[in-house]
């Protein structure tokens, strides 16, 4: 028994004249019609059809199944009688009169329409005229063998089927009305939204929207007048349920997966996303192909409860995994939405393969509409999880706004600082007076050679000190310039060296500005000055071991702890400002950075516990651990 004739059993049963069994007729009169009547059918050939009319019948060639009963009218008047057909499968009627000429040729049902539609809203019931005084042979043809008997309705027998009809369809009407509504506007919404905003989150969701919308469509939808009339348009995109159905869930897959950012917490989630997503589009490939080309092979068959037994344990386990794994904000609209579909799509496919309808009092719902319901849920859910996102956005957004006003106000105090103690003074007017020295010694090219590596040395430091940051190469020029023109005032007692290793990409590191001069200016008024010792060194060495760059200044001067003491006795002796402002222009500079720098400062001592001097220590890391990769610039 088809759905519309398990619907329609109460109507039949109530107004339909039945004679006993194998006693019905097959010849219909009509002054024994007066709601419905059951007529016994006729198995019967392809009626013979001298001419062709009425549209396009190019189908009824193929038409396997034919059976025919004869209508008696002797009325003096015109009459119509009514054929209810199935809704979704295509039915042809010929009228045929004694004489062999065709009186009536029609086709009802879903996606193919011959001959004038008395309902265009209830497209599979047919209308036979009848003219007085007239029989006609009716020939009905469908694709699937009929049943022995066919209702037929007189006007008010078929006026009462739609009003029955109707009044049972009351839940389903409105359940469609308001899904296929409401995910209209929220798929138009966010088109105009995706388009405007050009982000990957929006553009997921809007195909996702898209292709529910799509599948909403095929299924099987009840609207009110005219409403249905245009929606019936649609049928024949029934034959890509299916291959809508993948996609679907091809897409929201994806945009779960770029919502809550699941493949970067959860590696094993992602394949597993990957790998499902592939299966879907296998399978809605070959349902696409086989409904384009009308193969109906038992495989295509069996394949939609197959893949509904495998996808859904598949898809509980996937919830499963994300409610383990995955942490955001946002997991919670997710599982939320994703337990609306899942309920949807497990009480549709219960229906579905039980009594195939829902009857909920004298209403009935068709498995469509209850998992159109899940699909609305769903969309809720995850429109509220995208204004929640967004808020989360703006509000990061004005986070990082306060954070960048916070760090330019630092630097810009630091820059300040840097600006002041950029070029101690003592040190431009010693060295000038060196100069003046070597002039009145009559070494005018050593004076000319210092001069310039003065000038040099001012207008690098000028440069530098409005770049955010300089290479490491410009950072050891600079400093290789301004020990030059300290060892011209130290005399040849003082010496130092700048060594680099062949792979340590000097050109390729940033670094902040004066992140060394500061250290060695250091070492050189507190620790090499005041020792006694006749030979004063400092060493600058970069390296890279195991794959993490260092950069080390070494002195062997008096040490930490014995120039603390000094400056403890005489203040005048000056305070480590350059090392306090070194350290703030790298945290400054590790803020914007992923790889960063770290400095630490230790006394060098020998096996007997003597102190040889300090040495300086920068480190280049990222934020996760050592950095194992040459780091390249941005």
């Amino acid at each position: 028994m088809t759905k519309t004739a398990f619907l329609l059993l109460p109507l039949l049963t109530w107004c339909c004249t039945l004679q006993a069994a194998g006693l019905l007729p097959d010849t219909l009169r009509t002054d024994q019609l007066d709601v419905c009547m059951q007529v016994r059918l006729q198995a019967s050939g392809n009626p013979a059809l001298p001419v062709w009319q009425g549209g396009d019948t190019a189908g009824i060639r193929q038409v396997r199944h034919w059976v025919t009963f004869v209508v008696r009218h002797e009325g003096s008047t015109r009459d119509t009688v009514f054929l209810v057909n199935d809704r979704y499968r295509i039915t042809w009627m010929v009228a045929r009169a004694p004489d062999g000429g065709v009186n009536y040729l029609n086709a009802t049902g879903l996606g193919k329409r011959v001959g004038t539609q008395r309902f265009p809203d209830f497209p599979h019931i047919a209308a036979i005229p009848l003219a007085a005084n007239t029989e006609l042979q009716v020939f009905v043809g469908t694709e699937a063998a009929p049943a022995g008997t066919m209702p037929v309705y007189s006007a008010e027998g078929i006026y009462r089927y739609i009003y029955e009809l109707r009044s049972s369809s009351g839940l389903q009407i409105m359940i469609n009305t308001l899904g296929l509504g409401f995910l209209s506007f929220v798929f138009i919404f966010f088109l105009f939204y995706s388009l405007v905003a050009r982000q990957r989150l929006y553009t997921l969701y809007t195909l996702y929207l898209g292709m529910a919308l799509f599948f909403c469509l095929t299924m099987h939808n009840e609207l009110a007048g005219y409403a249905q009339t245009w929606i019936n348009q649609f049928a024949f995109l029934r034959r890509y349920n299916e291959s809508a159905v993948a996609l679907m869930f091809v897409f929201y897959i994806f945009f779960g997966d770029q919502l809550l950012e699941i493949s970067r917490q959860s590696r094993l989630l992602g394949r597993i996303f990957r790998w499902v997503a592939v299966a879907l589009v296998g399978y809605g490939t070959f349902h696409l192909i086989c409904r384009t080309f009308g193969i109906a092979a038992p495989l295509v068959t069996a394949s939609y409860v197959y893949f509904r037994l495998i996808f859904l344990p598949v898809y509980a386990g996937i919830l499963v995994l994300i409610i383990l794994q995955v942490r955001s904000p946002l997991k919670p609209f997710l599982l939320i939405a994703n337990g609306c579909l899942l309920a949807g799509v497990t009480a549709s496919v219960a229906v579905d393969l039980t009594s195939g309808i829902w009857t909920v009092g004298h209403h009935v719902i068709y498995p469509g509409a209850i998992l159109q319901l899940g699909i609305v849920g769903e969309t809720i859910c995850f429109s509220l999880a995208l204004g929640y996102y967004a808020q989360l956005i703006r509000r990061q957004r004005d986070e990082r706004a306060i954070a960048q006003s916070e760090m330019e106000k630092r630097l810009m105090q630091v820059s300040a600082r840097s600006l002041e103690a950029q070029m101690n003074p003592h040190f431009l007017f010693n060295g000038l007076n060196a100069v003046r020295d070597l002039v009145m010694k009559g070494e005018k090219e050593h004076a000319l050679k210092y001069m310039n590596t003065l000038a040099v040395l001012l207008r690098t430091s000028l440069i530098n000190s409005r770049k955010e940051y300089i290479t490491l190469a410009e950072e050891l020029e600079s400093t290789r310039h301004y020990l030059a023109i300290e060892q011209l005032r130290l005399g040849s007692d003082f010496t130092f060296t700048v060594q680099a290793d062949p792979d340590s990409d000097l050109q390729e590191t940033e670094v902040p500005p004066r992140m060394l001069q500061p250290i060695v200016e250091n070492a050189v008024r507190h620790g090499l000055r005041p020792s006694q010792k006749p030979r004063k060194t400092i060493d600058i060495t970069v390296a890279r071991h195991n794959g993490t760059l260092t950069v080390s200044v070494a002195d062997n001067g008096i040490g930490l702890h014995h120039s603390d003491r000094i400056r403890a006795e005489d203040p005048l002796k000056g305070t480590r400002m350059g090392l306090a402002l070194t350290r703030e222009r790298l945290a400054l500079f590790n803020e914007r950075q992923e790889r960063q720098w770290h400095m630490e400062a230790r006394e060098q001592v020998s096996k007997a516990g003597e102190v040889q001097g300090t040495v300086v220590t920068f480190t280049l890391t990222t934020k996760h651990g050592t950095d194992q990769s040459h780091y390249r610039r941005r």
